[in-house]
């Protein structure tokens, strides 16, 4: 009889609805890190990624861009930049 592998990491990636990403956010806490949470042998990394792209080759105004700015720097972002394309 083989042996099984040893499987030793977990990695997952979802899309999370613009106008309702609590409700999926909250899912994912409470069935997924929760569940790895659990065990003091693992380490679990969470990562928040978004991404935003103004429509219709408009420009984000200033104002949006400051607050957001403001508020990614308060919330402890490590990354948290705007582009050019």
């Amino acid at each position: 009889m083989g042996s099984t592998p040893s499987i030793k990491r977990y990695f997952g990636r979802v899309k999370l609805d613009r106008i309702n990403p609590e409700s999926k956010f909250h899912d994912v806490v409470t069935e997924l890190i929760s569940l790895l949470s659990m065990r003091v042998d693992v380490d679990i990394h969470i990562r928040v990624k978004i991404e935003a792209s103004a429509k219709n080759d408009k420009a984000l105004d200033s104002s949006l861009i400051r607050a957001v700015r403001e508020d990614a720097t308060a919330l402890g972002f490590e990354d948290n930049d705007f582009y050019e394309e």
